[in-house]
């Protein structure tokens, strides 16, 4: 349990294993969450295998009350696996918020086997979750949504909560769902719902680019209301649509932004369920679908053509995880430029699937034709374009949270080295020098609340174990 803790902007209070040879290993236990987090800000947890053995217990849970908080928190380069009651219960979560939270970073993350991948937010509407920044992360198997960013209803007022104009963004993650049931009913990949009707957050968005969604044979392959921008996707294999847009949970759809995104092979193609009551456009896509377009306005541009014609577009468009290739081939994809000056406040609005800078002649996700010059899709983590627009609107960045820093308060001295021997393969960062080793480690368990239960186990080696990480230095 971490609570009532905070770092600070720029070094933040970290936990990290190695980043190479045998990871560290956190094991879930039936009697609850393995990191539970409360009041807490300015935090990474980094390059930890959760592993949740079979317990119906979530890894990493940010809950509480309603005057409860989290902020600035980043996971990053962490492995998921095994939370799913082994494949029996969706409700059990790799990554959760119950309580408002802000400013999160999720990036380069591997969720391997969960009940739900990311749960955002809570089921009646409270614990707002705003200005995140999602990216680089591979959803490999989930029995329900590979993530979910849940409505909003009024947000909660808690000190230093947002209340100016905020950007969520999910970008550049791969979604795959498998044929394992889902216990609970059938779930898109990903939903996205709305925000507040009036006061802070109404106005609120979300970015959705540069993400690869695979194989859904339940529901959508993505579900959104709200005020949706959505761009530079591809979308393979799925019964239901590949994109719907649809009121839920008493949240409309507002804004519907929907260009250059590749569609191959879903029954269903781009669908308004219900139909935007704010700004809408479809423009510069290129599907290959029976359904392509269903209920849809603002549309401009867009090529569709059957499932069996887009090997006259695309290298080798395939639902075969490793031997598919959307990129364009020859010039059956480009056309007349589209006028892209309303998507012009979008983050990479002017950047295709590969991060490649695009001028809209080309319709699709990619920009060019011949050989892809970018990542295959399939099931890896998609590597991040260098030179990614930060997400400046909401406030965590694209190196929002840091990867090492100081604990707030923690006192100077010289590194303090992981012990190789003692079977410990993780570090929480930020310590004064040995010498005052002991002191600290007491004041860490306390303002932790690592008492008298340990919540997680550390297993790098087999059966070895340590009931504390050992002390290293940030920045050193």
């Amino acid at each position: 349990r971490i609570e009532e803790v905070e770092g600070q902007p720029g070094s933040p209070i970290t936990v990290r294993g190695p980043s190479t040879g045998t990871p560290a290993r956190f094991l879930g236990r039936s009697c609850c969450n393995t990191i539970d987090l409360r009041n807490v800000a300015h935090l990474t947890i980094q390059n930890i295998v959760f592993d949740g053995n079979g317990e119906v217990v979530d890894a990493i849970k940010a809950g509480g009350g309603e005057s409860d908080w989290t902020h600035h928190i980043t996971i990053e380069g962490c492995r998921f696996q095994n939370h799913d009651a082994g494949q029996s219960n969706q409700q059990v979560v790799a990554i959760s918020t119950k309580i408002v939270s802000w400013d999160w970073v999720v990036r380069g993350n591997t969720i391997d086997g969960a009940g739900t991948g990311a749960y955002f937010g809570n089921l009646d509407g409270s614990g707002a979750f705003i200005g995140g920044l999602i990216e680089g992360n591979l959803f490999a198997d989930t029995l329900g949504y590979s993530m979910q960013i849940k409505h909003q209803e009024a947000r909660e007022s808690v000190p230093g909560v947002p209340s100016e104009k905020r950007v969520t963004v999910i970008r550049h993650n791969v979604f795959i769902k498998k044929d394992n049931p889902s216990p609970s009913g059938g779930r898109p990949n990903l939903l996205v719902s709305g925000f507040p009707d009036s006061g802070a957050g109404s106005e609120d968005h979300v970015e959705i680019y540069g993400n690869f969604f695979y194989h859904n044979d339940e529901d959508s392959l993505l579900q959104a209301s709200g005020r949706v921008h959505l761009h530079d996707n591809i979308f393979v294999d799925g019964t239901g649509s590949a994109v719907r847009f649809a009121n839920h949970q008493g949240k409309t759809v507002i804004d519907a932004l929907v260009y250059n995104n590749t569609i191959y092979d879903t029954a269903r193609g781009i669908n308004f369920s219900d139909a935007p009551s704010g700004v809408s456009v479809v423009q510069g896509n290129a599907i290959f679908s029976p359904e392509p377009l269903l209920g849809v306005s603002g549309e401009n541009g867009n090529v569709t053509d059957s499932v069996a014609a887009a090997a006259s577009y695309m290298n080798k468009p395939s639902t075969v995880l490793g031997d598919m290739d959307f990129y364009p081939q020859g010039t059956m994809l480009t056309g007349s430029p589209l006028d892209g000056s309303v998507l012009a406040s979008d983050l990479d609005y002017d950047r295709d699937f590969n991060g490649d800078p695009k001028d809209f002649t080309v319709r699709g996700a990619y920009h060019g034709s011949g050989s892809n010059p970018g990542w295959a899709p399939g099931s890896t983590l998609k590597p991040l374009p260098s030179d990614s627009s930060s997400t400046s609107s909401s406030g965590a960045g694209v190196g929002g949270g840091g990867a090492s820093g100081a604990v707030a308060g923690a006192g100077g001295g010289g590194p303090v080295g992981i012990d190789e021997e003692s079977g410990c393969g993780c570090a929480v960062v930020g310590a004064p020098a040995e010498p005052w080793l002991p002191m600290w480690l007491a004041a860490l368990m306390v303002s932790l609340g690592l008492r008298r239960k340990r919540h997680s186990k550390v297993e790098p080696h087999g059966a070895a174990s340590c009931a504390l990480p050992r002390v290293d230095r940030g920045g050193q």
